[in-house]
């Protein structure tokens, strides 16, 4: 009997320990973040805000939870080729979760990362098909309908009579625009629409639209162009005297595009999301030395929301996708906000003004 007993309890003591051991094996030391960025390249600037708005995440998190996470950037210069060769590379090291730049990366990455069970977070995004039908595919950005609700309801209140649209060759830029028109419609005004166009994101010159636009006698014109063409469309306005107010979605607070524009933009206003916290803005500003560009604020709650899922539920990616799509109140650097459902978040938007001292949101 005792050596019955002593050989039960030994069985005992054993599997205690195995399962002991097996769940310290599946318990990561660290949480790693893979974050893919353009860091090079005509669209660095955007990059560099987004990078510098999870720098301060990480910087702000107590020290014992700075050393369990772990962030692994990569450079895509904005292409999507070399965002999969960055994504593998990533996958290889054993990357808990994703963070990504705008809609193209998030539309190439997100089909991966979804058969791979790796939550994504496109920063900045604004087509919602890279999180339709997907469960690890999140956006962390204003929607396309609540920024051109926003704009359009500031067009009317301004009065504009022949509107024209330029826009870049990119999935994030084709929502946009899409969603400005439907806005447009129904407000019954789609017959002011009197000019549209698409360049490709490396297009600077143009004299042909704008002779167009002069042409049309156009008084407004929604501005949904990338950096560098940007700044070179606003130059071009003034040179060409057109008469006519510059409205854009996003890129107008770009710090960067203020300067090379030379004075273009100054006095133009756009809508973006909703301004940071203050408190948010001035750690911002003090570490970088600059105002927090587009999506910064976004990519520091995309970073929070990663780490307090890790903290919550563990590093699975079910348990973080999980985590993330049931966000409900959450105050972060980008306001109030909870889950949607369809992988977005209510972020809100507003319009705002380039100053000679910055961007400033219009009240009213």
């Amino acid at each position: 009997m005792k050596l019955s007993c002593l050989l039960k309890n030994t069985a005992l003591l054993f599997s205690v320990f195995v399962v002991s051991i097996t769940a310290q094996a599946e318990t990561p030391k660290t949480f790693k973040v893979g974050v893919i960025l353009p860091l090079t390249g005509p669209n660095a600037s955007l990059g560099n805000y987004i990078k510098g708005g999870i720098e301060l995440a990480h910087e702000h998190q107590p020290e014992a939870d700075r050393k369990t996470v772990e962030l692994l950037f990569e450079d895509d210069s904005w292409q999507p080729s070399k965002a999969v060769s960055a994504f593998r590379k990533l996958s290889d090291q054993g990357i808990n979760a994703i963070l990504v730049a705008g809609s193209s990366i998030g539309n190439t990455l997100a089909p991966i990362a979804e058969q791979k069970k790796i939550p994504l977070i496109a920063i900045g995004a604004s087509d919602s098909k890279i999180a339709k039908g997907r469960s690890y595919a999140f956006l962390h950005w204003v929607s396309p309908e609540m920024e051109s609700q926003v704009m359009v309801a500031e067009m009317k209140r301004r009065g504009y009579k022949n509107i024209a649209i330029i826009g870049s060759q990119q999935d994030g830029i084709i929502a946009l625009m899409n969603g400005v028109k439907a806005e447009l419609a129904k407000a019954s005004m789609s017959d002011r629409v009197v000019l549209e166009e698409l360049f490709l994101p490396t297009e600077t010159d143009f004299k042909t639209y704008l002779a167009k636009a002069r042409n049309l006698k156009v008084d407004g014109v929604v501005v949904c162009l990338l950096p560098g063409g940007l700044s070179s469309f606003a130059k071009q306005v003034k040179q060409q005297e057109l008469k006519a107010d510059l409205m854009g979605i996003e890129f107008f607070e770009d710090e960067n595009e203020v300067k090379a524009a030379e004075g273009a933009l100054l006095g133009q206003w756009y809508v973006n999301a909703d301004s940071s916290s203050p408190k948010f803005e001035k750690d911002y500003a003090t570490k970088f030395g600059y105002h927090p560009g587009w999506a910064a604020a976004n990519a520091y709650d995309s970073l929070q929301l990663l780490i307090q899922g890790f903290k919550a539920q563990g590093a699975s990616g079910d348990a973080i996708a999980k985590y993330l799509g049931q966000v409900k109140d959450y105050s972060g650097a980008t306001g109030t906000y909870s889950a949607t459902g369809d992988g977005r978040f209510t972020l809100p938007a507003a319009v705002k003004v380039v100053t000679q001292d910055g961007f400033e949101k219009l009240q009213g």
